[in-house]
């Protein structure tokens, strides 16, 4: 019984195999004739298109392509990876972000490659933000057949795009030197704090004595910087401030303040007409003569970086009258003159931006030594339309003059006094104007106009 039946087996076996085989060719027959059979796998489906892949088994490489039902491709089977471009929950048609080389791009499968690739990161839906060689920008998708570019990739940073907000420029990746920090009221400090809070890295500056003395080591503590004690009159404390400075930070400085003033006559209290001129000389050394030795030791070092900004704070009575505001006038517009002059050739031969911020009055250390300093406050801010602008407020504009949204601004005075330096008379001044002018009188009852 058993060789019986083992006889018959044997006879069977080979029609079994025949007949599995005819089913093999049937199957693979039914196979062959869908056309995405040639794809080892086949993903996502959308709008009737699908991410297929393709492996190359030899090389040991795939690669994503898009195509239809019937095997049409719509996107070439070449890119290292393939995503929907996406909205919320949605996904808009025929827009996919592919990826060769490492480097991103937009292609859509109905009008071709929109967006080369060319970036190695693209994130966004419709407004996407774009890097190429560590610099950002932005691109707007019009429909499913253009793109235009919204911002080139020259940025060191930007936000994120939403239609109710700004694109914000930030220093990171920059460096700088601040010179001037004095204490929580000076500006410097206040552009200091800003810097490094927008991703810059810094060095501080001040003369050795107000190292010592000062509040600015507890900064550069907070900050996790370099305080480099310097005269800013001296060309070669200038130098090693610009060395030493690269040395921390690693390159080229990428922004400079200058934030320095003094007035021996405005702190002896000699008026205008009765200056001492060995004062004066030290009055335009320290406050704008320092401006030159400083741009110009920078330059001769090659310390500053191409595209590089260099910004001094100024004040309007560069070119109008201000009642004591003395010799410091006279500094102030030779400061203006110098950022002028060095604007010039520093952009030409460098694109290096050299410019000066005209601050509203502002009760720091230094500017509470003008006479009068207190009423002359309260007289800008009742003639400007926006009034005074506070510390804070102009390092946040020393920030942008900083950043590369600011890179073909240079040469320039810019005004920041609330509207002050266009105002003649406004109606809140008026109001004050006939209280009299008792305490600017002398024992025998004249004027003191100095």
């Amino acid at each position: 019984m058993r060789r019986t039946l083992y006889i018959i087996i044997l006879t069977l076996l080979p029609i079994i195999s025949y007949a599995q085989s005819i089913a093999d060719l049937t199957k693979k027959a039914e196979i062959e004739k869908n056309p995405l059979h040639i794809y080892s796998s086949i993903g996502f489906y959308h709008n009737d298109l699908y991410i297929v892949r393709k492996d190359n088994d030899k090389e040991g490489t795939y690669a994503y392509g898009v195509v239809d039902n019937d095997g049409t491709v719509y996107i070439p089977v070449e890119y290292d990876q393939i995503e929907f471009e996406k909205e919320g929950r949605e996904y808009k048609d025929n827009i996919y972000k592919c990826k060769k080389k490492e480097k991103w791009g937009l292609v859509s499968s109905t009008n071709g490659i929109l967006l080369p690739c060319e970036y190695s990161s693209l994130e966004g839906n419709g407004i996407w933000r774009t890097c190429k060689s560590g610099k950002y920008g932005y691109v707007q998708l019009n429909g499913t057949s253009s793109i235009t570019t919204l911002i080139p990739c020259i940025y060191e940073s930007l936000g994120k795009y939403s239609a109710d907000s700004y694109i914000r420029a930030t220093l990171k990746g920059k460096k700088g030197i601040v010179f001037g920090a004095l204490n929580e009221q000076s500006i410097a400090w206040k552009v200091a704090e800003k810097a490094v809070e927008e991703g810059a890295q810094i060095t501080l500056s001040n003369t050795p004595v107000a190292v010592r003395m000062g509040e600015v080591s507890a900064l550069a503590e907070k900050l996790h910087c370099e305080v480099i004690p310097a005269d800013a009159t001296s060309v070669a404390d200038l130098e090693q401030v610009f060395k030493r400075s690269m040395e921390v930070l690693g390159g080229q400085i990428d922004f400079v303040l200058h934030s320095i003033g003094m007035s021996p006559n405005v702190r002896k209290k000699r008026t205008y007409d009765d200056l001492d001129y060995d004062m004066l000389d030290k009055t335009l050394d320290i406050s704008a003569v320092s401006f030159h030795k400083m741009i110009q030791s920078a330059k001769k070092l090659n310390a500053i970086a191409d595209y590089g900004s260099i910004v001094a704070l100024s004040y309007v009575a560069a070119q109008r009258t201000f009642y004591g505001y003395n010799d410091m006038a006279d500094a102030k517009a030779l400061l203006e003159s110098i950022a002028r002059s060095f604007g010039y050739i520093y952009g030409r031969e460098h694109h290096v931006r050299v410019n000066t911020i005209s601050q509203s009055p502002t009760m720091t250390t230094a500017g509470s030594g003008v006479k009068g300093m207190d009423k002359l406050f309260d007289f800008a801010n009742r003639m400007s339309p926006l009034g005074n602008a506070s510390a804070d407020e102009c390092a946040d504009y020393c920030i942008v003059m900083f950043s590369d949204l600011t890179r073909k601004v240079t040469m320039q005075n810019l005004y920041h006094d609330g509207g002050f330096s266009s105002v003649g008379m406004s109606l809140r001044a008026m109001a004050t104007y006939e209280k009299g002018l008792d305490e600017y009188k002398d024992e025998n009852g004249n004027i003191i106009y100095g």
